[in-house]
């Protein structure tokens, strides 16, 4: 079997390479270098290294967290929103709640009105017989 070195891609460097990891990195420049898979082809073993680009992971990480954080103030916006849902469903029920007190409240003023209306009839039909008892009585001659 004949064996390839890797090189780095970045600078062209040597890479003693003692194990096959997923990550290497370059003691000359630094790079980070992923070992993609090791491939037999016509009985020789071929490594197949990838300079990776720093700045690319680092476009990649940010935009994940701009997701991740645009995510989260969605959510909060959706608890808002249904909080805002739940306290109007409270103002709805406690205006139903007052508008049946105050349908209570005229209801209640209602039969005292018709108390007081009965009330008033019958004393003047009480005081209207003594009335007219009293004429009766003088006409009769008993006064």
């Amino acid at each position: 079997m004949k064996y390839v070195a890797p090189v780095c891609p970045n600078c062209g460097a040597s890479l003693n390479v003692t194990t096959y990891g997923p990550m290497m990195f370059c003691p000359f420049c630094g790079s980070r270098i992923v070992n993609a898979d090791l491939k037999q082809t016509e009985h020789r073993r071929e490594v197949r290294v990838y300079n990776v680009n720093e700045d690319a992971i680092a476009k990649a990480e940010a935009e994940k967290a701009k997701a991740e954080a645009a995510k989260a103030q969605a959510e909060a916006e959706k608890a808002k929103a249904e909080a805002r849902k739940a306290e109007a469903e409270a103002d709805k029920v406690r205006a139903e709640a007052d508008i049946a007190r105050s349908e209570a409240k005229k209801a209640e003023a209602d039969a005292k009105v018709k108390k007081t209306k009965l009330i008033t009839r019958l004393v003047i039909a009480a005081l209207a017989t003594v009335f007219l008892l009293v004429l009766v009585g003088v006409g009769e001659g008993w006064f």
